[in-house]
């Protein structure tokens, strides 16, 4: 449910329209730095950031049939998904946003039962992860350090962590990836890959989410 907003993206690339992809890249990067002040509780720049993001998320709500959809579904599923996590459960849903350059930008949006509405995290570039020697993914700690790295806080006091990968992470198996010298997120965290985090929706209870296969 949470990676309507690939389909946004998609869409305005598809269109051909490079200002109003642009628009929709700098609100997502908004947004993110706008979680992150208030996670680190930074006063600063929030007036300004909010401003910002509020002014561009009423043009693309103007402009973009879209993301009006995305905000009409988003609003009225994440708080179901919610209910179906437990106070020990994340879910994660990674998105791969197109730029105007044709690169992507990766990004977490993450949600626990406590949370008031869901965090959108920054991770890394394509070119980031281009850079990164597929050979060594899982014996060091290169692309762990940009992929769960920013999710630290995130993670924390969970123990199910059920995710849907995007974009290049379909072909690796993050789940598997190092966490320090002996163990993987596998070992430390009950990991659950889904197709999306909607499939939540079709668990009657909480506890399915520990009934399933873990990786």
């Amino acid at each position: 449910i949470l990676n309507a907003s690939i389909a946004v993206a998609k869409v305005i690339a598809e269109s051909g329209d490079k200002d109003m992809l642009e628009l929709y890249h700098s609100y997502i990067s908004k947004k993110s730095a706008l979680d992150k002040c208030y996670e680190k509780g930074i006063k600063g720049d929030v007036d300004k950031l909010k401003a910002e993001f509020e002014t561009q998320e009423s043009i693309l709500l103007q402009k973009c049939n879209a993301y009006k959809e995305l905000v009409s579904d988003f609003s009225v599923r994440w708080p179901q998904v919610k209910e179906k996590l437990s106070d020990k459960s994340i879910a994660i849903e990674f998105m791969a946003v197109p730029s105007v350059d044709g690169q992507l930008d990766y990004y977490a949006l993450t949600l626990k039962k406590s949370y008031s509405q869901p965090h959108l995290i920054k991770l890394f570039s394509q070119i980031a992860l281009e850079k990164l020697d597929k050979l060594q993914y899982y014996t060091n700690d290169s692309l762990s350090n940009i992929l769960w790295g920013p999710l630290k806080n995130e993670l924390a006091n969970t123990s199910d962590v059920v995710f849907s990968p995007a974009g290049a992470m379909h072909c690796i198996g993050i789940e598997y990836l190092p966490v320090d010298s002996k163990q993987c997120m596998a070992d430390k965290y009950n990991m659950y890959r889904v197709s999306s985090t909607k499939q939540l929706l079709q668990m009657d209870s909480e506890k399915q989410i520990a009934r399933a296969v873990p990786y």
